[in-house]
């Protein structure tokens, strides 16, 4: 399985660096092994936890990316309507604004309502109920689908998957639309979600946004770090010399990182390793 962090450009900040390394790349491990699993005779594994998972994510994404917006339907359409389905086939649903919408219908049954149904109520105070999707003036149903048949094996699908460019062998768009349903491959989902997190990463107009949402989480990880340091030093710091690393920027200081985060959040710059 391949490290999102590897491989990143290297003018992204070491925060968001270390928020894709230690928040978002242990959640497509895992995720990674449920999709590389084996199936049972019918071609069903995990997809009741792997969806919801998948979606879980992006949310938490777009609130560190764009927690700016003014609702959370609105930070949730804005990183959909970024999703990069370039790559996949012709008959992927590609338009950014259609492709949200189908996707945010997707999220609503999967995890906000939960157990793939979709759920609405005409006002506020009205009862839940069961309602059909509509698309461009259609009424159709959800549909998650999975690959039929894993003829190479879980492993070296999770390979395509994993892969930052070109579209994996086999597999179909992540959104589409069917003669009575609006379809979503969870293959396809893992893929593209992949995708995505590093173009946020890499995006610069992002930057500041992000770094003033992960600058207090940032200076409490460096903080823990070095006292775990401490620990196994046995707290003589000369002995070994000061467990306080630089910061990116050149800061010699832990105290000061949150400071330095949101300078360069503010427009002071913060060189990066």
């Amino acid at each position: 399985m391949g490290d999102l962090a590897v491989g990143l450009d290297p003018g992204v900040p070491d925060p968001i660096r270390m928020f894709v390394a230690e928040r978002v790349a242990p959640v497509f491990a895992d995720l990674g092994r449920l999709l590389a699993a084996p199936r049972d005779a019918e071609g069903r594994g995990f997809e009741a936890v792997i969806l919801p998972s998948l979606f879980a994510l992006l949310n938490a994404l777009s609130r560190v990316f764009f927690h700016s917006a003014t609702g959370e339907r609105q930070s949730f359409m804005a990183i959909a309507e970024r999703y990069p389905a370039d790559d996949e086939p012709a008959h992927a649903i590609k338009d950014p604004r259609l492709f949200a919408e189908a996707l945010h219908a997707h999220y609503g049954a999967s995890l906000l309502h939960g157990l793939g149904l979709h759920m609405k109520r005409d006002g506020r105070y009205e009862p839940w109920r069961i309602a059909p999707v509509r698309v461009q003036g259609r009424e159709l149903r959800l549909s998650v689908e999975r690959l039929r048949a894993l003829s190479s094996g879980g492993e070296a699908l999770l390979a395509g998957l994993d892969a930052q460019s070109g579209w994996p062998t086999g597999v179909g768009p992540t959104l589409t639309l069917t003669t009575d349903s609006l379809r979503l491959e969870l293959d396809a989902f893992y893929c593209g979600l992949r995708r995505l997190v590093r173009r946020l990463a890499e995006d610069k107009d992002l930057w500041p946004g992000a770094l003033a949402v992960l600058a207090p989480w940032y200076a409490a990880t460096l903080q823990s770090q070095d006292e775990r340091a401490e620990a196994i030093l046995g707290g003589d710091a000369a002995a070994g010399g000061s467990t306080s690393r630089p910061m990116a920027g050149g800061s010699a200081s832990r105290d000061g990182s949150e400071h330095e985060v949101l300078r360069f959040a503010k427009g002071g710059g913060l060189t990066t390793r």
